[in-house]
């Protein structure tokens, strides 16, 4: 589960915000892993480079995702209303709606589609090969 937010870069490589108008989003995890092994997961794909590490919230901090969700929000001092909850399963999508969070959930793991639109997420891609549409979402909510 990725956490995104205003006001930072995004990661290198993967989306491209530039011809966006505003702030460019920032990317913070707010998962299950401990830290570390969320830094050699995104690193792998070279994708730790823009990542906010000391805001986001990580296994280590709460069980419970609505708990993770809230220490995100808290330590990048980012409000409810600007912040976008990446997740691939129906306890991603429950903990960013527990919290007022939009929900963006991509159907890349075990979980279909039609199962995380029955979680309630606002959006669902099938997976992230659109990165247009993904951008899309994240900025406008559509």
């Amino acid at each position: 589960m990725s956490f995104c937010r205003s006001a930072c870069s995004s990661p290198s490589g993967f989306l491209d915000f530039d011809g966006q108008t505003g702030p460019r989003p920032g990317l913070g995890p707010a998962g299950e892993n401990v830290r570390g092994a969320d830094e050699i997961k995104l690193g792998v794909f070279g994708l730790d480079r823009d990542i906010d590490w000391e805001g986001g919230a990580y296994g280590e901090d709460s069980d419970l995702r609505p708990g993770l969700v809230d220490i995100a929000l808290a330590r990048s001092a980012t409000a409810v209303e600007n912040a976008v909850l990446v997740g691939d399963t129906p306890v991603d999508v429950e903990g960013g709606l527990a919290t007022g969070v939009r929900v963006i959930a991509v159907a890349t793991g075990r979980t279909s589609a039609e199962a995380l639109r029955a979680a309630g997420a606002h959006s669902v891609l099938a997976d992230l090969t659109d990165t247009e549409a993904f951008i899309k979402f994240v900025v406008d909510g559509s």
